[in-house]
């Protein structure tokens, strides 16, 4: 980036107000000094709408050769940036719009994030003092633990039902398997029967063919026997 500008003493000194005013982590509420630093040095950036190219250039964001805020913030510190995040502004803003609508938050030693959860929490019914907060927290609390006690004991029930079920299915399949094993034991039954009827065909059949020979046998020898009866009366 190319510096066009000449650095005013003012721009410079509210570039190191902004980095003071970032801080540390380790302050909770840090982010509300900054925001209230950011405020007093460019308060149109906390106006609905975006900054017009006169208000970037009129301000200390234009004089340190800067076209935008966002510009600004990520660049290096050793360019007159702030070396932070355009996504951590966009947090912080969200939440200082929150707190700037009640107060009472900016006393409360309190981070953006916890801010924005509380916005979550609450929506549109946000407590307007901290006495009305502390009071929403005990009973969004309560109202948390009933919830969970129902759910355990929905759970509990849906146990129970779970458990009658399953001794319900476990009848019907000792019925199944007995029925079954039953089923098989005809079946086998069916089968000796089946393969003893095809050996008591086979002994039929065996017989039979043995009666027809012996039938046959029978007719021979009558036969036989009326020949030599015949030879013998002509032959005396």
């Amino acid at each position: 980036m190319v510096l066009t500008h000449i650095h005013s003493a003012t721009a410079q000194k509210a570039h190191r107000e902004l980095l003071t005013a970032l801080g540390s982590e380790n302050n909770p509420s840090q982010w509300l000094v900054f925001m209230n630093t950011a405020k007093q040095h460019l308060p149109f950036l906390f106006e609905s709408g975006r900054p017009t190219k006169a208000q970037i250039e009129n301000s200390i964001i234009g004089q340190l050769g800067f076209s935008s805020w966002a510009e600004m913030i990520e660049a290096d510190q050793d360019k007159q940036g702030l070396s932070w995040s355009v996504n951590s502004w966009k947090q912080w803003s969200k939440a200082f719009k929150q707190v700037s609508a009640y107060p009472y938050l900016a006393e409360m030693d309190i981070t953006a994030s916890a801010v924005m959860r509380l916005k979550s929490m609450f929506k549109d019914d946000f407590p307007t003092t901290a006495e009305s907060l502390e009071q929403a927290k005990l009973e969004t609390k309560a109202r948390k633990e009933q919830e969970e006690t129902e759910k355990v004991s929905n759970l509990k029930l849906r146990v129970s039902e779970l458990e009658l079920q399953l001794i319900e299915t476990n009848a019907k399949l000792e019925i199944h398997e007995k029925q079954h094993s039953e089923f098989a034991a005809q079946q086998r039954q069916l089968i000796e029967l089946q393969a003893h009827q095809t050996k008591l065909v086979d002994e039929n059949q065996s017989l039979t063919k043995k009666v027809g020979e012996l039938s046959d046998a029978l007719k021979a020898l009558k036969t036989q026997g009326r020949w030599s009866h015949l030879v013998k009366f002509f032959t005396g």
